[in-house]
């Protein structure tokens, strides 16, 4: 799960501390999904995060 902010990177960590907690797998990743290359570029950067793990 990728748990998007634009601003709040504490409120998402939250979120995501919360998924973790209960067994599953998230990250946080900051972009401005109102912008289509901003999106692609979260959606590319997050796919290798992912794997990296």
């Amino acid at each position: 799960m990728v748990v998007n902010h634009a601003r709040d990177a504490a409120g998402a960590e939250e979120k995501v501390a919360v998924i973790t907690a209960t067994g599953g797998r998230a990250i946080s990743a900051q972009a401005d999904v109102a912008d289509e290359h901003a999106a692609a570029a979260c959606s590319i950067g997050c796919g290798r995060r992912r794997r990296s793990r």
